[in-house]
């Protein structure tokens, strides 16, 4: 019978002859958001009707096959803004000219779709991108007060500050109250001040003239750093 020391010792021999491995380094993480997990869960209390539910990330709604694309979009004839807007897109997505781009207007002219579009672009070529609507920001937020929440108002703002590409969609238009409009201040400043250190942000909005508080106004208006594309046309879901 094998002594027990002897059956040691062969197997560290042929352990130590068998050929080195690596193991491979794990591929750069696309997606800040979800991790290239493809998925993410509700925000919300147990009891909730979402707790325990997914959703699809953004980068998996981005890189579907989408009718939001910079490539099929048409401009309706008669509608020259549409068109200018369309053109400001295409040069924000190749990273020429500002940084910030506004494209303000009414209901229905395209901001959305616009936007979406040059989302899905820069996702599938590989770039961070992170799309919000005013009103999902607010919403995450309000969350971020609670005493169980993972982070804060702030670090949450933060987060959406360090992504490369950032687009806000239909900013004024659910911001209610002074703790709501500050914080959307914050925000906007934010990626201000990011602008001048490679962060690239498309802001929609329905407001124009003085209707934006004027420290926002300020920022989204600074030509040294951004554009903004006024859109008059009439709404494409309705043909008026």
């Amino acid at each position: 019978m094998e002594l027990l020391g002897a059956i040691f010792a062969r197997i560290r021999e042929a352990h130590l002859l068998m050929p080195d491995s690596t193991v491979p380094e794990a591929p750069p993480v696309k997606c800040s958001i979800c991790h290239d997990r493809g998925w993410l869960g509700y925000d919300v209390r147990v009891g909730h009707p979402k707790f325990g539910k997914i959703r699809p990330c953004q980068c998996v709604i981005l890189a579907n096959d989408s009718p939001d694309r910079l490539d099929t979009f048409r401009a309706r004839p008669g509608w020259p803004d549409v068109q200018a807007a369309l053109e400001a897109i295409r040069t924000w997505v190749r990273h020429e000219g500002p940084r910030m781009l506004v494209i303000a207007g009414g209901p229905g002219v395209g901001k959305t779709h616009l936007t979406l579009a040059a989302m899905r672009f820069l996702a599938l070529e590989g770039e961070e991108t992170r799309f919000e609507t005013e009103g999902s920001l607010l919403g995450h937020l309000h969350s971020a007060m609670r005493e169980d929440a993972p982070y804060t108002p702030e670090a949450y703002l933060q987060g959406i500050a360090s992504v490369k590409h950032f687009g806000l969609d239909d900013l004024g238009t659910v911001a209610q109250g002074g703790w709501d409009v500050s914080h959307m201040e914050r925000l906007v400043n934010l990626r201000w001040e990011g602008a001048k250190r490679d962060r690239w942000t498309i802001i929609t909005t329905n407001l124009v003239g003085d209707q934006m508080p004027d420290r926002m106004a300020s920022r989204l208006k600074d030509v040294r750093l951004g554009k903004r594309v006024i859109i008059r046309a009439g709404d494409y879901r309705t043909g008026r």
